[in-house]
Formats: structure tokens, sequence, C-alpha cells
């Protein structure tokens, strides 16, 4: 993974570290330890709170400091093991996908799950759910003309594809006038 902010590379190992690299030197600078018991296979960068995402063959997302090259706070509530992560640019969210085809939103705030949902997959094609190939999140226009804020699309990947939308809540106009 690549962190532009940072001008560092982030590997994950199935040797469950996770390693902090100067492309510039080609020397490692930090080596994550503490947080995995099992494989690293998924690495995200949240640039809003600076946190280093990274999952694996645990059932956890476990969130770093690249600075101070410590655990910060481990993500629990997967049943099964993690395929991948996303950050969502520009916001507080993070996701998270299992094996089962358990999706997680997650807000890096509070570190809190916001929202679980899961793919419609048929009777017996969990076994395509092992790795997921892509996991992004897109910006949409609005469905409602009358909302300036943007709706979002899950997009996750495998031997089929699947999508989620994400859509925001309907503010309506208020004033603090009372009427004549």
């Amino acid at each position: 993974l690549h962190v532009p902010y940072l001008d560092t590379v982030v590997s994950g190992s199935l040797d469950r570290t996770v390693r902090v690299w100067d492309p510039f030197t080609e020397q490692m600078t930090a080596n994550l330890q503490g947080g995995h018991t099992k494989g690293v296979n998924s690495l995200t960068y949240n640039g809003e709170h600076r946190f280093l995402i990274s999952t694996g063959f645990d059932h956890d997302a476990f969130v770093w400091s690249p600075f101070a090259t410590c655990l910060l706070y481990k993500l629990q509530g997967h049943k099964a093991a993690l395929m991948n992560c996303h950050a969502v640019e520009g916001t507080h969210e993070l996701i998270t996908a299992d094996t089962t085809g358990v999706l997680k939103l997650w807000d890096l705030r509070t570190f809190g799950c916001v929202q679980t949902f899961q793919t419609e997959h048929t009777k017996g094609d969990l076994n395509d759910m092992t790795g997921f190939q892509a996991l992004t999140h897109v910006k949409l226009k609005a469905k409602d003309p009358t909302q300036d804020k943007p709706d979002y699309r899950v997009i996750c990947a495998t031997k089929n594809i699947f999508f989620f939308d994400q859509y925001r809540t309907r503010v309506d106009p208020v004033t603090d006038d009372l009427p004549p």
C-alpha cells in the first residue's frame, strides 16, 4: 500500500507482520507487531485520522498509528476471516469484508460498527467468497434532486459482483421563523 501523505509503502505478510518502508532508501522504517495472530492480507489508510488499518485471517481489523508504530484499536465483530478493507476517502468510514460475504461499515471516530450487510449469494456459492478481489466505495450523483449531497455505492467482487447503495438521509429545510 502506497501512502503518499507519509511518503511510505506499507506491506502486510502471512508471517503476521505489518511493515512500513521508505521507498527512497528501500529500508524498513517500522515493524508493527503485537496485533495479528494470523496472516495479513489487506491494508488501507485513512487520511482523515491518519490511521493505518490491516486485516487478515484474524476475525478483527487492526487500527495502527504509523507515527507511534503501535496498535491503537482492534475492531471486533466479524465471525470469519477478513478478506479486504477499504477506508472511504474524505470520511470517517471504514468498510471490512469477510469470507462469508458479511460487510461492516465502521465509524473511525468511535471505533463502532455503524451497519452490517451481507451479499446475496446463491446457496453453495460461499466458496467463491474466499477472496474479495475488489472492494471500493464510489460517489454517485444524488438520486433526490433536492439534495446537494451525493449518494454512494459500495462495490465488492469475487466471481460475482455485488452493489450496495448507501443513501443519505433526506434533510428537509427548516426555519426559525414562526408563521404570521
